[in-house]
């Protein structure tokens, strides 16, 4: 699994950000993949990244990136254990 360069990613999201009319700073955002790298989604293609905001205010009904990418990487490592238990 190969993630897109840094610089890569920055430019992209300033692009979006502007283009979805997106407030904020860019520290604020994360690109994420909508497609997982893990399950074959393609790590530079602008169609499937996209800038998710990191912390969402309280009460909001979506978890943000940063509780994302933990539930993300439980799920990771649950099924990696798993895939190297039924084998």
């Amino acid at each position: 699994m190969i993630r897109p360069p840094v610089t890569y990613t920055t430019k992209l999201k300033l692009k979006q950000l502007r283009a979805m009319g997106l407030t904020g700073h860019a520290a604020e955002y994360e690109e994420d993949h909508f497609i997982p790298l893990e399950v074959g989604g393609h790590p530079t293609d602008p169609r499937n990244l996209w800038p998710e905001q990191w912390n969402l205010p309280s009460g909001s009904n979506d978890y943000g990136a940063h509780a994302k990418d933990l539930e993300e990487s439980s799920s990771t490592t649950r099924s990696a254990s798993t895939s190297r238990i039924i084998r």
